[in-house]
């Protein structure tokens, strides 16, 4: 078993954070995905509303949705 290293675990998921955040905007396709949610956000979710998230990964949704 390795040894633990804090920083390289942080650098793992930093790493990956950032793969996630850049992927819905790698592609045309990862896009539209991208606009479609959104879309479905603005759409149902309305001021002071409240909302758990659960597995959000980088947190795109939750900052683009409102723009």
């Amino acid at each position: 078993m390795a040894d633990y290293d804090a920083k390289e675990i942080t650098k793992y998921y930093d790493t990956f954070g950032l793969k996630e955040w850049d992927r819905l905007v790698s592609n045309p396709v990862e896009e539209v995905s991208l606009y479609i949610h959104n879309h479905y956000l603005r759409e149902l979710i309305k001021p002071n509303d409240k909302i758990l998230e659960i597995g959000t990964g980088p947190g795109r949704f939750t900052k683009d949705y409102r723009k």
